[in-house]
């Protein structure tokens, strides 16, 4: 749903939780705490499946940066929640939640409300309503045509085998930084009116789908030598790439492809664009992947714990709890 453009996307279901909690909406309480626990599960292992292709890529050319930004934000955060806890005397459980909310980490929550369990024994609703409040807040280079010089109608996909010649003109998605060097580079700026010369090419939004494309880079996909078609423009996760030839396409994103229609036909069918596929997950890999999620650390803390100090935590305890 938008609303003068503007789409809250997946984050309509916090909403709909907010509307349902306003108006008393509840539900048994072993119900509810099985399915914040196993909706929590499906909510991290999804965001695996998206991260997980890229995860290791991520730490090359200009991941660490980025990495080290997304640390330091983390910190940054950690600090000004505990100023404010320290300065107006705000309950940290509240804080914990802000803070969740704030940096829209939704595994975050879960933590905060499961070491707060774990500590008083007792659930604090003050987290997950502050996190509510919140995380609203925490929401808020490819040449793709190319004008042949004293041509007026008629443009050209660019391919690795297209030839430039003076007085072309070029249309180039690019990083902002690199407009300057691009310029530099080719020539100077010129306007033109794209709409009226792309007669014969359509620009069109197509779903990666086909498992066999993702974490395939664009220019390993030769769409433009055995299409004739140009990827312009890379969505994910309401994010916009640029479309550079080493980016690897997921499972998920939505590309802008440039050509002639039997060229993006050719496109869609090499990409996908089958949202059934995406709407109907393959539920046994998912199920497995999270059943060894659980089984795998269970078994290496188990080792890892020595029988005889765990009965000793246990006699501890229960000497605690007075024998219960």
């Amino acid at each position: 749903m938008k609303v003068a453009n503007i789409s809250l996307g997946l984050t309509w279901v916090l909403f709909v939780g907010i509307i349902f909690g306003h108006f008393a909406f509840n539900l048994d309480e072993h119900l509810l705490h099985f399915l914040k626990e196993f909706g929590l599960i499906l909510f991290v292992y999804s965001i695996g499946l998206q991260v997980g292709p890229s995860f290791f890529s991520s730490f090359g050319k200009g991941g660490l940066p980025l990495n080290l930004l997304a640390i330091g934000i983390i910190l940054l955060s950690i600090v000004t929640t505990l100023g404010i806890f320290y300065a107006t005397g705000t309950p940290i459980t509240t804080m914990a939640g802000i803070l969740s909310g704030a940096v829209t980490n939704t595994p975050g929550l879960g933590a905060a409300q499961q070491a707060n369990s774990d500590l008083n024994g007792i659930d604090a609703p003050e987290i997950a309503a502050s996190y509510a409040a919140a995380y609203p807040i925490g929401v808020l280079g490819v040449i793709s045509r190319l004008l042949r010089a004293g041509e007026q109608s008629h443009t050209d996909v660019v391919n690795g085998q297209t030839t430039f010649q003076i007085g072309d003109q070029m249309l180039i998605t690019a990083a902002p930084h690199d407009i300057e060097a691009i310029t530099g580079l080719l020539g100077e700026p010129c306007e033109v009116d794209w709409e009226k010369c792309d007669r014969g090419h359509i620009s069109r939004r197509i779903l990666i789908t086909r498992p066999d494309v993702n974490g395939k880079t664009i220019g390993n996909l030769h769409l433009r030598t055995q299409f004739g078609a140009n990827i312009t423009h890379v969505y994910r996760s309401g994010v916009e790439l640029v479309a550079a030839p080493h980016l690897r396409l997921q499972m998920g994103d939505r590309v802008t492809v440039v050509g002639t229609e039997l060229a993006i036909s050719h496109a869609e069918k090499r990409l996908g664009n089958s949202m059934k596929r995406l709407n109907v997950p393959n539920l046994i890999p998912i199920f497995l992947g999270i059943a060894l999620g659980v089984a795998i650390p269970n078994v290496f803390f188990r080792r890892l714990i020595n029988p005889r100090r765990e009965q000793k935590l246990i006699e501890l305890l229960m000497e605690r709890h007075g024998g219960a």
